[in-house]
């Protein structure tokens, strides 16, 4: 089998106690080994090392304009989720726990980058309140997701794909949840202001109840107008629904001439 790592520079950096030596034999049998969970634009599989579960994302290679720009101007996609993940964890946000990160460069240039992390076994995400209106303690579930939410606005997180996929929900015990953010690499850092709070729930799929349970939560949380917050929350999302189905329109015409 031809080695696709000749002659590329490998980069890893790492949270202790791990080594770089256990991380470089994964990811240089990540084509091989590992069991698949997403093989859509990026690649991720999770590995067994000894009693631990890692979790291995591969990120799309960049394009010939994205390879200048994360070698020479911006933090690749792994070195951000791995620096996103620790940030979120000293602040007693969930995460799964970081273990490190590989670019790997041809020449001075990014060629591809992996984000490793610890595998979790989590009950839903959001999506589930959305597909199925009488899931179990659904209305419990979202008042505390808005509750979540709300605590990362608090510490000043603007998590830019806080999405239906991208919050992995935990029963620790009955009636009171945990909630682990994923995908991290778009997220940033300062005070957020009331129309980028309330505009942060647009990405997720939401039913109209769930929008007035959501709003209800986190006005109560900011003493806000109930029925305003529902109505710029409603509004934020809908705006971003036509947005996303126009997107899905003209993809669609363009795979149908090309």
């Amino acid at each position: 089998m031809i080695n696709v790592f000749i002659g590329l520079k490998m980069k890893i950096r790492v949270n202790k106690p791990y080594q770089k030596g256990n991380i470089k034999q994964i990811i240089e049998k990540f084509a091989t080994n590992g069991i698949v969970i997403q093989d859509y634009r990026n690649t991720i599989k999770y590995f067994r090392i000894g009693k631990e579960c890692w979790n291995v994302k591969s990120f799309k290679k960049p394009n010939i304009i994205n390879k200048l720009v994360y070698s020479l101007l911006r933090k690749s996609k792994a070195q951000r989720s791995f620096e996103h993940a620790n940030y979120l964890l000293k602040r007693h946000i969930l995460t799964p726990k970081p273990i490190g990160y590989v670019e790997c460069f041809k020449g001075l240039f990014l060629d591809h980058s992996y984000y490793v992390s610890e595998q979790i076994n989590y009950d839903l995400t959001p999506l589930q309140l959305y597909d199925y209106i009488n899931f179990p303690d659904r209305e419990n579930i979202l008042k505390q997701f808005a509750a979540f939410t709300f605590y990362l606005h608090e510490h000043g997180i603007n998590f830019l794909d806080h999405n239906h996929g991208n919050t992995l929900i935990v029963e620790k015990e009955p009636g009171l949840y945990d909630f682990y953010l994923i995908d991290l690499n778009r997220m940033k850092i300062g005070k957020l202001s009331l129309k980028q709070r309330l505009e942060n729930f647009k990405r997720l799929h939401l039913r109209e109840d769930m929008i007035m349970i959501i709003g209800q939560r986190y006005a109560e949380l900011m003493h806000l107008d109930v029925e305003q917050t529902q109505q710029i929350i409603a509004k934020a999302h809908a705006k971003q629904t036509k947005i996303h189905l126009r997107k899905t329109k003209w993809k669609q015409k363009l795979k149908s001439i090309f």
